[in-house]
């Protein structure tokens, strides 16, 4: 998931540590510097994946803002719309009334002021104040996180992997530097490398399950 001052974006994730976990499931074991290059390269692969995604796009914003517009655009054809003073207006439709401020981009749906996209209500604001040429004045009061500009900027850099030892490049203080072995002492056994799963997890539940018929 991805987070813009303070807003959700993208993809929901419900434990991220669980989704790290499944990606490094075969890596864990690795020397540290082979995990870490491994880890750069998913990353890679995520970047290019994205930067290909998107490189062709001819839309001023990404697919599901678009469509998210196209979407609501065809809903606020059925509302009624009167302006209360400046900016404000007062929408009615669908059983149910909506406050918006242009001024603030915020309606009191909630839905304008959560994602950043006009909703229904706020696209028939910018309809009566901008009249049927109105779907530009869209793209001025959506995010421009949404852009498809922003978004190919954020995957634009390039990830390298570690170099090889002969090549770092140390400072005398980094060399000087004495690095001593944690104070904890090793628990006996063998390493425990697999989590119990809790009782809610659907595998651990039918595995109980099947006992208790047997």
């Amino acid at each position: 998931m991805a987070f813009f001052l303070g807003n959700r974006y993208d993809m929901l994730t419900t434990n991220i540590a669980e989704s790290l976990n499944a990606m490094l499931k075969d890596q864990r074991d690795f020397l540290i510097i082979g995990l870490f290059n491994h880890i750069i390269r998913k990353f890679e692969e995520k970047f290019y994946e994205r930067r290909n995604k998107m490189k062709n796009i001819l839309n001023l914003l990404v697919p599901y803002a678009e469509k998210k517009i196209r979407s609501n655009m065809v809903v606020c054809d059925a509302l009624l719309v009167h302006q209360l003073v400046n900016n404000q207006f007062r929408i009615v439709g669908h059983s149910k009334d909506a406050v918006v401020n242009l001024d603030l981009n915020t309606c009191s749906c909630c839905q304008f002021d959560l994602e950043k996209i006009p909703c229904r209500h706020a696209m028939t604001a910018l309809k009566l104040s901008f009249g049927y040429g109105y779907s530009s004045s869209i793209y001025d009061n959506s995010s421009m996180f949404y852009k498809v500009s922003t978004y190919l900027a954020a995957y634009e850099r390039t990830i390298h992997t570690i170099p090889r030892k002969e090549k770092w490049v140390e400072s005398d203080k980094i060399q000087s530097t004495k690095i001593l072995l944690p104070d904890v002492e090793p628990t006996k056994g063998r390493r425990k490398t697999k989590r119990w799963p809790s009782i809610l997890e659907p595998s651990s539940y039918g595995n109980r399950k099947k006992g208790k018929t047997m």
